[in-house]
């Protein structure tokens, strides 16, 4: 993981190869615009996305949504629009790149600990695996919220899915850097089966966005919850939530119970962050 860094001065094995004159291949189609983004994948832990990466990147069956999970994480700009198909063409375009992919991949599954379980009372489609840990682009992949069609706009820390009827909470632990001093919300680990968590500014008790938690025994809405260290960690998927009670207008504090505890890494890293 020393090798790859991400932002202005990008750099892979690809791209020391390059400069040290190591890398006899031609460059292919949009090389730079992929190995600099290889660092962009490192998190990933989930033994079956991390599969069907392997599978695809080897010519093999294309498991669709996942393989647009890795599309959009190693092609960001919001504008470009790509399809699973359309993006391994590409990357198979570039073997040396296809090639070190299938290295990180492989690298990757052997560091892996992570049970491979579903994502528990997710909505059909989504392939996510409980604790496994996700770029927040990986997750609106995952959901379909993104799609080879479409890439709405999406940065906020709340993100209801109205057909679901799911709302998924993103949350950052530790707001030191980066977020405005009017959100810092305090949200932490109680327990291994309970998570506190503030709304956004705008819900009270008495509106719509507050009575979608706070009514949320009988309203039919459900909570996912995915939960990152600070900014530059990945999320991890927490899983579904239940209310257990709520306080406060906003934001209204809701202590949430988690349907699966977290496990005691999780716990530890999720509970000293607090506020």
């Amino acid at each position: 993981s020393d090798i790859y860094t991400g932002g202005t001065n990008a750099r892979s094995w690809t791209s020391l190869k390059r400069r040290a004159i190591l890398e006899p291949e031609p460059l292919g189609p949009r090389e730079a615009d992929l190995v600099r983004r290889i660092f962009s994948v490192l998190h990933a832990n989930d033994p079956t996305l991390l599969t069907a990466w392997k599978v695809a990147l080897s010519g093999g069956a294309i498991d669709v949504r996942r393989v647009q999970m890795l599309a959009y994480q190693l092609l960001p700009t919001r504008t470009e629009l790509i399809t699973p198909d359309q993006f391994l063409s590409l990357v198979f375009a570039n073997p040396v790149t296809c090639t070190e992919l299938q290295e990180i991949v492989g690298i990757l599954q052997e560091r892996s600990t992570l049970e491979p379980v579903p994502l528990p009372n997710a909505p059909a489609g989504w392939t996510l695996a409980l604790h496994g840990r996700y770029s927040r682009t990986e997750i609106l992949s995952a959901v379909g919220y993104l799609s080879p069609t479409a890439r709405p706009l999406s940065d906020s820390g709340c993100l209801p899915l109205t057909e679901a009827m799911t709302e998924i909470l993103f949350v950052t632990l530790d707001k030191s850097e980066g977020f405005d001093e009017r959100v810092q919300y305090k949200d932490y680990a109680i327990s291994p089966e309970l998570f506190h968590w503030q709304t956004q500014n705008r819900a009270g008790p008495n509106n719509n966005s507050g009575r979608r938690y706070t009514e949320s025994p009988v309203n039919g809405w459900k909570f996912q919850l995915f939960v990152r260290e600070d900014r530059d960690a990945a999320y991890v998927a927490v899983g579904p939530v239940q209310l257990v009670s709520h306080e406060g207008d906003r934001p209204i504090s809701i202590t949430w119970r988690l349907d699966k505890p977290l496990t005691a890494e999780l716990f530890r890293k999720f509970s000293v962050l607090r506020a």
